[in-house]
């Protein structure tokens, strides 16, 4: 998403004919604040709280509604049995599997009209695709954006069609910052077939056990002001390699799962750069499950998609961090060159736990425990009493006995 040097977006067409009627005859500003004023409204109708039209309900007869083939049933989908065209989906998954990487492949996927992951078919002609990233930075999103174009075989030209707002937090429950993001997506000259939300937990101010009716209820209301879909992502609780993952594990997710309109959860088959495991759950649909694996180089990013077991090929990074061959060098040390990773992990001013030496030392925590009880006994560390974490001794400082 372009921006101005005061963070308003520069103007353009809206999608309103009054707007359009009115916008050669008056400034940014003024556009602006015209289109602030119409998205509080907007959502002040959608939520209830605006004024109660005084005309009559136009009922019509159940035979008639459904003998009436207007379109409205389902809006159809922007991925085919995964993401529909209206409403919010939830991606949630746990930490380090790519939720980031699959967002971003499905604005691409959109984006240019070809099928997601190769498989799921889109769109037939190209849509437009928000995407507001609370974490990431522009040099780290330039970098995933580059590697999935290249991995996809697409050219460069895809990405006029998506527009991106990198470090930008929202919370969805103030409704000026709803306001703004309506006004800022209606002030360009495109209409949005899908908006993301990267992370849910960076979009909000609430608490994820009290305040996630609300929550989900606000993501409906952009949802439906906006008339497009929401991609949202979201965390789970970390889980066990082999261990069996549900809607459960998602925080907040029981409000969420009453809200949205399909769901996908996805976690590691075997642990850090195994295969991504993806259930899918659709309000009106059979829920399906399936497997990817994404394979990083230095200058692309590829999926492969399985239909009933993890696809085989070659071992995947964790998707956040090309570090490949840093594994590979891991694996092939001595158990002398593991004790001195392990002793360099450690620090002498501050206590480590066994899993932060383990994950410094890039190996299990088990392994990293035995090495640390060797350390201790040749007086290298030391446990001080009741604080439960361990300091590494300076070889040039003496340990009185």
């Amino acid at each position: 998403m372009t921006a101005a040097n005061d963070d308003r977006p520069v103007a353009g067409p809206t999608r309103s004919d009054t707007a359009n009627d009115r916008r050669s005859t008056i400034t940014v500003d003024e556009a602006w604040a015209i289109e602030v004023d119409r998205a509080r409204a907007d959502l002040a109708r959608i939520a209830g709280h605006g004024a109660v039209e005084m005309t009559p309900i136009a009922f019509e007869s159940g035979l008639d509604l459904c003998a009436n083939d207007d379109g409205d049933d389902e809006r159809g989908w922007l991925v085919a049995g995964l993401i529909p065209a209206h409403g919010f989906t939830l991606q949630a998954s746990a930490p380090k599997c790519g939720k980031t990487w699959i967002a971003e492949s499905v604005a691409l996927a959109l984006a240019s009209a070809t099928p997601l992951f190769g498989v799921f078919a889109t769109a037939r002609k190209p849509r437009h695709v928000f995407l507001l990233l609370a974490e990431d930075s522009r040099a780290d999103t330039k970098r995933r954006l580059r590697k999935l174009l290249a991995g996809a075989g697409l050219d460069e030209t895809v990405l006029d069609r998506v527009h991106v707002k990198c470090r930008e937090r929202v919370d969805l429950l103030n409704v000026d910052h709803l306001a703004r993001v309506v006004a800022s997506v209606r002030m360009l000259s495109c209409k949005p077939a899908l908006v993301v939300i990267d992370t849910l937990r960076d979009a909000h101010s609430g608490s994820e056990v009290e305040d996630m009716d609300a929550v989900s209820r606000r993501l409906r209301d952009l949802a439906s002001v906006l008339d497009c879909a929401l991609f949202v992502t979201h965390h789970v609780r970390k889980l066990r390699p082999r261990a069996t993952f549900t809607f459960d594990d998602v925080r907040g997710g029981t409000e969420l799962r009453a809200r949205m309109e399909a769901g996908l959860l996805a976690r590691r088959v075997d642990g850090d750069g195994g295969p991504i495991e993806q259930k899918s759950e659709l309000r009106n649909g059979a829920p399906r499950t399936f497997w990817l694996r994404l394979d990083i180089d230095d200058t692309s990013a590829r999926w492969s998609y399985s239909a009933t077991r993890p696809p085989k090929g070659p071992a995947t990074p964790t998707v956040a961090n090309d570090n490949t061959e840093a594994k590979a060098k891991a694996k092939a040390r001595t158990p002398d060159e593991e004790r001195e990773a392990v002793y360099a992990a450690l620090d002498e001013h501050v206590l480590r736990s066994v899993r932060d030496a383990a994950k410094g030392a890039q190996m299990r925590p088990s392994r990293a425990a035995g090495y640390i009880d060797e350390l201790v006994k040749a007086n290298r560390a030391k446990r001080p009493a009741g604080r439960g974490g361990v300091l590494r001794i300076p070889a040039a400082i003496p340990v009185a006995p």
